[in-house]
């Protein structure tokens, strides 16, 4: 990968499942058992698609400084994650003990899934760095990862520069915690759409089974993409309630109504989500 390569003018967003191309799940086993806590969990699917082709990774909200100021987690607590890099920031930096990472689409598990192998193999953030981008690069038509307000990161050394500048790999105790987590399956993975109310009701059935509370929940910018389609986010509003509790800390990204041209904002609540009901920006 070299600089020299264009950047696209308008990177595709999270959340945006109709523009998204389905990978086949494959049939291969599951070489990183999951914590026995999770064998009752009914939500969504665990699947094992090959890594084939990249959406995103990076988190492209402005604000993510936001996550330095979450609570730091019980032991009973839980983690329900949406989209892809900032659940791990989440994760680091309030210890929550175990983490529900999802998507609707295929292509995001097999990324989640790729980056759960590089962490448990790299001893060191410079080894998942090199382990991580090697592994992007082999999947078909990559050029680079989309950020913030529609920068690109086209090669290795701006991906490494990036990543290591806030969150779970600027720091090696942070990454070391991630890197505990899966080695004791107690990050796991899910394909589900979070409008799907029989999945909800069934994640809220565990958790109380489990006695356990959601400490955060990240929902990336879907309810912009929800608002486009028909009765997704009188869905969501349900799916949250079912899950939420008056302590849990609900982050979610939408655009500022001073400039739509640029990439969305991070913002949080706690006992409820700060777009729903939902008004749009």
């Amino acid at each position: 990968m070299t600089n020299s390569i264009a950047p696209r003018p308008k990177p595709l967003f999270k959340g945006a499942p109709a523009k998204r191309q389905r990978a086949a799940p494959s049939h291969q086993s599951d070489p990183y058992p999951e914590n026995t806590s999770f064998q009752t969990l009914s939500f969504g699917k665990k699947i094992l698609p090959q890594l084939e082709k990249i959406h995103y990774a990076l988190s492209n909200e402005k604000g993510q400084e936001l996550v330095q100021s979450l609570t730091q987690a019980q032991t009973s607590d839980l983690h329900l994650g949406f989209a892809c890099w900032l659940n791990f920031d989440i994760i680091a930096k309030t210890n929550v003990p175990r983490a529900i990472i999802c998507d609707i689409d295929t292509d995001m598990i097999a990324l989640f899934n790729t980056l759960r192998s590089c962490v448990i193999e790299a001893n060191t953030i410079d080894e998942f760095i090199d382990l991580f981008w090697n592994q992007l690069e082999k999947t078909k038509d990559f050029v680079g990862l989309p950020g913030i307000d529609y920068e690109f990161v086209d090669n290795k050394e701006k991906f490494a520069k990036k990543v290591k500048s806030i969150g779970w790999l600027s720091d090696e105790t942070q990454f070391k915690y991630i890197k505990s987590l899966y080695s004791e399956g107690k990050i796991i993975h899910r394909n589900v759409d979070i409008t799907d109310k029989d999945a909800f009701k069934q994640l809220a059935q565990w958790k109380n089974d489990q006695n356990a509370n959601f400490h955060t929940v990240y929902t990336s910018n879907i309810p912009e993409w929800l608002y486009q389609s028909n009765g997704g986010l009188k869905k969501l509003e349900t799916n949250m309630r079912e899950i939420l509790d008056t302590h849990t800390t609900v982050l979610t990204a939408f655009k500022d109504t001073a400039n739509h041209e640029l990439g969305p904002t991070l913002h949080k609540e706690t006992g409820r989500h700060p777009q729903l009901p939902y008004a749009r920006h």
